[in-house]
């Protein structure tokens, strides 16, 4: 099952599975479990990173002191291959920050976009048009800023996508106000637990 629902996937779901550096990773909980396991994992191997930093350092100092000396060249080559062997424990490594803001419009057309009569859905090959959504009529007018909430399979990226003219609506119109131009962002699946990254629970 993949969701954006985390109360949905707290209720319903037992594992998760973390797909992150190409690596996927099972974890037996619902999705505020996973969160939490996740958590103590990273700081565990942070903890741990640290401490093998501290090692190498102490180890490459006697080195750089000692491998010159012959009383203490075997001792010095000793820690070198010691180091060779050493399996590295990756840093943890920061999600880089995420920001953006929207531009000042030249000028404001009213109404920015009118829908009439508009069938949404998706035209498929050799089978019947899938209609999502039926008979819509909707205006947004300069200014407003409006949210578009549902469940899963409601519609909601087919609405986005037909107004952002990467589809066409099965029927009716849609009348762009002049001067109108989209834009649009695809979300982040999760902006934790170091790089980007995706979760499927089930």
């Amino acid at each position: 099952m993949i969701s954006h629902d985390r109360e949905f996937l707290d209720a319903v779901t037992k594992v998760t599975l973390h797909i992150d550096a190409q690596q996927l990773t099972r974890y037996g909980s619902n999705y505020s479990g996973f969160e939490t396991l996740r958590a103590q994992q990273m700081e565990l191997q942070q903890a741990a990173f640290s401490k093998q930093q501290d090692k190498i350092a102490h180890l490459q100092k006697f080195i750089d002191r000692f491998k010159a000396k012959a009383s203490k060249a075997k001792q010095a080559q000793s820690r070198v291959k010691a180091l060779e062997r050493m399996e590295k424990i990756a840093p943890l490594l920061a999600d880089a920050e995420f920001t953006f803001e929207f531009k000042e419009p030249a000028n404001l057309p009213n109404p920015m976009l009118s829908i009439t009569d508009a069938d949404f859905g998706y035209r498929m090959e050799d089978a019947p048009a899938k209609t999502i959504l039926r008979g819509v009529n909707r205006s947004v007018m300069a200014g407003q800023r409006i949210g578009i909430l549902g469940a899963n399979g409601r519609g909601k990226s087919t609405l986005v996508k037909t107004i952002a003219r990467t589809m066409p609506p099965l029927a009716g119109n849609i009348t762009e106000g002049k001067g109108r131009r989209s834009a649009t962002s695809r979300s982040r699946n999760s902006m934790c637990c170091g790089r980007r990254t995706r979760r499927w629970s089930t």
